[in-house]
């Protein structure tokens, strides 16, 4: 039963069936099948599936916030007894994008602490390319190539670009429904990396994977997707965040997708490492940081 409730901790993380089936390369029929017989189990209905894709019943926003943390935590206990133990020591020199460490990473580094005692962690938060050379970093998570050539690169994570909204705005002013729509409605935009306005978006139909370059121009830019988001709880504008970023927002029905079926760019974020070879205490590292993606 456990394997099956993690599973759908995670389902409700990625928000997609599909996604999750790609993640975890399995099919989609599996996941929805292991959904079902833990509703049977515990009696209960966890999700109400619709044309979306599916939301959280009350029963299964519970049984998510219950154990949202608890495989994170497992997985540590679990390294922790085969691993911390071994005396690894030493210091990791890592950059961190800040977006990306303050909603998936940040909050779980003292867990790694905690398992690795002898580890020393120097993390610096950096928002623009690294090089890896000249700043001395042994490892990095960033979203933008790195300037030194040399720096062995490894795709993480795809960050697709979407649309939300708060429950209360589309209760005030309703929602776009068509790409051309959107321009009739109050939007954050973002910022380019030469500080000019993005205006220019490449859509894309999830489902169909039909792209069309539109124009949504707005009167408010920002370069902080967070920020954005804070933007967001005034109700009165729609905002474009990375999907990965707002998972929780989506679990506990704070934020809302905005035309669903489209995404509007994707970015790679990627780890990055100084050299070739790896020390025990990276690679320790590296799973946590992975784990910290997939959860």
């Amino acid at each position: 039963m456990y394997d099956d409730i993690f599973l759908f901790v995670k389902l409700v993380n990625h928000d997609n069936f599909r996604k999750l089936a790609t993640v975890l390369n399995i099919s989609q029929s599996t996941i929805s099948r292991r959904i079902q017989n833990l509703e049977i189990q515990l009696k209960q209905q966890l999700i109400k599936r619709n044309s979306n894709g599916f939301v959280l019943t009350n029963e299964g926003e519970a049984l998510y916030k219950r154990f949202m943390h608890y495989e994170v935590e497992l997985n540590s206990a679990l390294d922790s007894v085969t691993t911390a133990y071994n005396g690894l020591s030493g210091t990791l020199r890592i950059a961190l994008q800040p977006t990306i460490a303050q909603r998936l990473i940040s909050a779980q580094i003292p867990f790694f602490q905690k398992d690795y005692p002898g580890a020393k962690l120097i993390i610096k938060y950096v928002s623009d390319a690294v090089n890896m050379v000249h700043d001395n970093y042994d490892l990095a998570i960033c979203s933008r190539m790195p300037t030194s050539q040399e720096s062995k690169i490894r795709p993480l994570s795809k960050l697709t670009l979407k649309l939300f909204a708060t429950p209360e705005y589309a209760k005030k002013f309703g929602i776009p429904q068509t790409l051309d729509e959107l321009s009739q409605y109050p939007f954050v935009g973002s910022v380019n990396d030469d500080n000019t306005p993005m205006v220019d978006y490449v859509s894309r139909h999830e489902v169909s994977g039909e792209e069309v370059l539109i124009r949504n121009e707005s009167n408010l830019y920002v370069n902080n997707m967070l920020h954005g988001l804070e933007m967001a709880k005034s109700n009165l504008c729609i905002v474009a965040v990375w999907s990965i970023l707002v998972r929780q927002q989506l679990s506990r029905h704070e934020l809302i997708p905005v035309l669903p079926e489209y995404s509007f760019g994707d970015f790679n974020c990627s780890l990055i490492k100084n050299h070739d070879s790896s020390t025990e205490l990276e690679r320790a590292f590296v799973k946590f940081i992975e784990n910290c993606f997939i959860e």
